[in-house]
């Protein structure tokens, strides 16, 4: 995201996940965010106009679970960068490259954690490999 930009607010609006009686054996996950609705916003502590970009976090678990989680990011950008959006989004459904991408790794930032814990909560595979410490043998290190 450009640097005039500042995040005023992250809130999920639905949170659903579901969950298939019998695990399968391996586990083919498809994740996937798309942008609802983008539109001005107002923000009457400063007075002034906001992006407010409506998203969809989808995590699909073939024929296992499904995990979906929808809401709405509040964005200060630069009168350019409001605009542009604005306009882009009106004629593609699309958001300019730049916002895009900052906005797509804020999904997932905000999206994984809260995935993480639902995953683990409904015995559900994580979507995301955690970190795992080998200790070898001082023996077979040389050391």
């Amino acid at each position: 995201m450009a640097n005039q930009t500042r995040l005023l607010g992250f809130n999920f609006r639905r949170i659903e996940v579901e969950r298939q009686d019998q695990s399968p054996e391996k586990v083919d996950i498809v994740s996937d965010i798309k942008f609802e609705n983008v539109e001005k916003h107002r923000v009457d502590l400063v007075n002034e106009e906001a992006l407010k970009i409506d998203f969809e976090f989808k995590l699909t678990y073939k024929d296992f679970a499904k995990l979906s989680m929808q809401g709405a990011i509040i964005l200060m950008v630069d009168d350019k960068a409001f605009k542009d959006a604005l306009k882009e989004w009106k004629k593609n459904k699309k958001l300019p490259k730049d916002l895009n991408q900052g906005l797509i790794n804020l999904i997932l930032q905000k999206c994984s954690l809260r995935a993480l814990q639902l995953e683990e909560e409904m015995g559900i595979p994580l979507h995301i490999q955690m970190p795992k410490v080998k200790i070898q043998d001082p023996e077979q290190s040389g050391n």
